[in-house]
């Protein structure tokens, strides 16, 4: 089972919510069609992060020096097809875009 990380209402629906865990999944709720299942489910995968090593690199400048090894470790796993958890989303004002931030 995984960890749920974070949760948010929608701000313009009030019976959807979105809610992103630690295998790097976004599920997106509503509750008029069922109250237990997600109407849709999204693996954040490897085209969420760029693939080439000097885009990598670049990342992980902007990372502290003592995280910056583990930033470019989480990244790799992406790369590799693997979910990075996700710690944080956040609904745009319209209701119609939803941003996530990785656990890095």
């Amino acid at each position: 089972m995984f960890q749920v990380s974070d949760a948010a209402w929608s701000p313009t629906h009030p019976a959807v919510f979105a809610a992103c865990n630690s295998a790097g999944q976004v599920s997106l709720f509503d509750l008029v069609h069922s109250s237990d299942k997600p109407r849709l489910v999204h693996d954040v995968r490897a085209d969420a992060v760029p693939k080439d090593s000097a885009a990598l690199a670049a990342a992980a400048a902007f990372a502290s020096h003592s995280s910056a090894k583990a930033t470019l470790s989480a990244a790799a796993a992406l790369v590799k097809g693997k979910g990075a958890p996700l710690s944080k989303l956040s609904w745009a004002a319209d209701g119609r875009r939803l941003a996530v931030n990785f656990f890095f």
